[in-house]
């Protein structure tokens, strides 16, 4: 129980992604302060939580006290069910 409580409490970093698109190494080398990227109508300003490489939540982009704000939509990683590592009986 102490390792499991040791892992809940571990500390990760989680990135929030507004966008995806592709560009050109000739068009990033091109980049100057004040350079506006135009965002895809897709996203619909919905902003993916990964942590790593991978997905943990979607979120809708707000505003909360005059900040930038996230409210959670969907969870993308689901916590493993039952105890880890499994115990045979």
């Amino acid at each position: 129980s102490r390792m499991e409580q040791r892992v809940t409490e571990a500390s990760l970093t989680l990135t929030a992604v507004l966008d995806e698109f592709q560009m050109s190494l000739a068009d990033v080398s091109t980049l100057r302060v004040g350079h506006v990227l135009p965002l895809s109508d897709g996203g619909q300003g919905r902003v993916r939580i990964d942590c790593g490489e991978r997905g943990v939540a979607v979120c809708s982009l707000g505003e909360r006290s005059g900040r930038y704000a996230l409210e959670v939509e969907d969870i993308i990683a689901r916590p493993v069910e039952g105890s880890y590592p499994a115990t045979s009986a």
